[in-house]
């Protein structure tokens, strides 16, 4: 154990005469110092060195870290710590060997028992008092690596809350983008608002007269309206066919849904998908206007495409 000391005790000594060779060294910190000079004076107490080892290495240990935290310039308060603890150590090593010394004197006479024994007592009360000190000034600065960590955790937490505002804001305004453009895109194919959704309108002058055929008069409609699918493959449309009352109404019900399903076919041939496009035909039902009038008839003659909402889900009639 005492060589183990002086060789301790040799690096530390080397530390310091390092330090005070340094001319651009930091300047000295004065717990530091009460801490060095404390710990010199029990080194050199042979009493100390003999009886209270453990004491003193304790203190070393302090010091040592007091002195590496000094030199690279690490916070105040930790080095103040460090050196605190030090310099109780050292004492606590004194106390401690004059205790021992105290115990030995206890067998060299009877005349000295009480007050040798008075003086135990009081030592241990001293050093209990100083671990005491001890336990709350570790007990302080684990407290405040407590706090400091609770702190960073609320800053990461305001951070993470912060960018997740961020990032819904930026979604909203995106979708408002979106919505933005997509009207603006229907509004191109001349769709309507309707409590069922945006609905395009194809009259009776696409087809021929009673034919279920598109004519080339519809190639622009279908293109801009293939265009407008391709562009948002989130939607599908439903096509609906519908005709005047004149004639069988059978004949209506399947001249309309041929209709809708050359509309159907025409975009199909443009790259869209079937299964995004629904068909059904109405016949003569849910007519748009009289049909005691030839301008009522041709308005009732008629292909309706009703818009998907982005889930791709298609409202029915009611």
């Amino acid at each position: 154990m005492k060589n183990n000391n002086g060789i301790r005790y040799c690096i530390l000594l080397a530390a310091l005469i390092t330090m005070a060779g340094c001319a651009a060294g930091p300047e000295e910190n004065a717990m530091l110092e009460q801490a060095r000079a404390a710990y010199n004076e029990a080194r050199n107490d042979p009493l100390v060195m003999e009886n209270a080892p453990l004491e003193l290495a304790k203190a070393e240990d302090n010091l040592l870290k007091a002195q590496e935290l000094w030199e690279e310039k690490k916070e105040t308060a930790r080095v103040e710590h460090h050196a605190y603890l030090s310099r109780q150590q050292s004492a606590i090593a004194r106390e401690t060997a004059q205790l021992q010394k105290a115990q030995q004197t206890i067998t060299e006479g009877d005349a000295e028992r009480n007050r040798v024994l008075l003086e135990i007592r009081a030592k241990e009360a001293e050093a209990a008092r100083r671990q005491a000190q001890l336990s709350q000034a570790e007990l302080k600065e684990a407290r405040a690596r407590a706090e400091e960590q609770a702190r960073m955790a609320q800053i990461r937490e305001l951070e993470e809350s912060r960018r997740q505002a961020e990032e819904q804001a930026k979604r909203a305004e995106e979708a408002g983008q979106k919505v933005a453009g997509l009207e603006a895109e229907l509004a191109e194919l001349k769709a309507r608002p309707t409590e069922r959704g945006m609905v395009i309108t194809l009259g009776d002058v696409l087809f021929d007269l009673d034919k279920a055929d598109l004519n080339p008069g519809a190639n622009l409609v279908m293109d801009r309206l293939a265009a407008f699918l391709k562009d948002h493959e989130e939607r599908r449309i439903l096509v609906e066919g519908f005709t005047d009352s004149t004639g069988a109404e059978d004949y209506n019900m399947q001249l309309s849904e041929r209709r809708a399903r050359s509309v159907r076919q025409a975009l199909m041939d443009r790259g869209i998908a079937g299964d995004r496009i629904e068909v059904r035909g109405y016949g003569e039902q849910y007519p748009m206007a009289t049909n005691e009038t030839v301008a009522g008839r041709q308005q009732n003659r008629r292909v309706e495409i009703l818009f998907s909402d982005e889930e791709g889900k298609l409202p029915g009639r009611r």
